[in-house]
C-alpha cells in the first residue's frame, strides 16, 4: 500500500493517524497528557529482520539462554535476546492482517501511564479504546502498551476517499441520536463517589461509565443531543439500572451488568 503518513517516526494509515489524534485530543482534556505511538505498522521484511536478530536456530544457540521458542516455515527457533517476544513473520499484529493492524501507545506522563498495566490511565483506555476502533489485544501477554486497529484503510471523516492526508482532519461533527438516549449521574452528598452511565431505556441500554469531573458526562449528553447530563439520586440511578436490565431481557439481549466499582476513574 502506498500513502502511509507518520507520527512519532512510526507508520500509519490516514485513519489510525485520525483515530491516535482522537484519542490524544481526549488525554489531552481528560488527563492533561499526549499520547505517543512507539510502534506503528511493520512491513513484512522488518518482521523477518526483527525475528532473527532475535531469534536463531539450534545450532546458534551455542549455550546462551533460551527465554522461549517459535517455529518458522518448519524450523524452530530458540530467542536468545531478553529484548521480548516477537511473532513469526506473516503472523505479527503489527504486520497488515486483512483490515487490521497494531499500534503501540505511550503517553508523556512520567510513568507511561496508559503502558503502565494497572496504572488509572491505562485502565481508562482498556475501558474506552472501543471508541477509537482499538482493541486491548496485549492484555492477553501482558503488553499494555499493545492495541489492535481496525479498519485501517477506511475513509478519514471529513476527508475524500482514498485520500492521504498527512495531518488530522477537524473532529466529526456530533451527531444526534435518538432522544430516548441520556447521559446521567448521581452526585448526592452522602455519595463520596460520583458515577455515571448511559441509558436508553427503550433498547435495555445501560453503560457506567464510573468517577469523572461533571463536563465529562456533559461532553457526552451534547454528543447524544441533549444540552447537559442529567443529576440524579443514588436511588434513581439504581431505578434505571434495573429497569434497563428488564428491557434488555424482554429484548432478548444478554444484560451484563456492570459495577460500577469495576469502571476505571476518569479524571480527577
Amino acid at each position: 500500500m502506498s500513502g502511509y503518513v507518520y507520527r512519532d517516526g512510526a507508520r500509519l494509515t490516514p485513519y489510525m493517524l485520525y483515530q491516535v489524534e482522537r484519542l490524544n485530543a481526549d488525554l489531552k482534556r481528560l488527563f492533561g497528557v499526549e499520547v505517543r505511538v512507539t510502534y506503528g505498522i511493520r512491513l513484512h521484511q522488518e518482521q523477518i529482520d526483527i525475528f532473527l536478530q532475535r531469534y536463531v536456530t539450534a545450532a546458534n544457540v551455542r549455550g546462551r539462554k533460551v527465554y522461549d521458542t517459535r517455529v518458522w516455515k518448519g524450523v524452530r527457533y530458540y530467542r536468545i535476546s531478553n529484548a521480548g517476544t516477537v511473532a513469526v513473520p506473516g503472523y505479527s499484529d503489527h504486520e497488515i492482517q486483512g483490515t487490521d493492524s497494531a499500534l503501540d501507545l505511550r503517553d508523556t506522563g512520567r510513568d507511561a501511564g496508559i503502558a503502565t498495566m494497572g496504572s488509572a490511565r491505562s485502565n481508562w483506555l482498556r475501558a474506552n479504546c472501543g471508541k477509537y476502533d482499538m482493541v486491548a489485544t496485549g492484555f492477553q501477554f501482558g503488553e499494555a502498551w499493545h492495541y489492535k486497529i481496525r479498519n485501517i484503510y477506511k475513509a478519514v471523516p471529513g476527508a475524500p476517499a482514498g485520500g492521504g492526508a498527512t495531518t488530522p482532519p477537524a473532529a466529526p461533527k456530533k451527531r444526534r441520536k435518538p432522544m430516548t438516549t441520556a447521559v446521567v449521574y448521581t452526585n448526592d452528598e452522602q455519595d463520596k463517589n460520583r458515577s455515571g452511565a448511559i441509558v436508553d431505556l427503550s433498547n435495555g441500554v445501560f453503560e457506567p461509565f464510573g468517577w469523572f469531573p461533571v463536563s465529562y458526562a456533559d461532553d457526552l449528553a451534547q454528543a447524544y443531543g441533549a444540552t447537559s447530563a442529567a443529576k440524579v439520586t443514588r436511588a434513581h440511578y439504581d431505578a434505571l439500572k434495573s429497569a434497563a436490565a428488564r428491557r434488555a431481557s424482554l429484548l432478548g439481549k444478554v444484560q451484563v451488568d456492570i459495577n460500577d466499582e469495576d469502571v476505571p476513574k476518569i479524571g480527577a
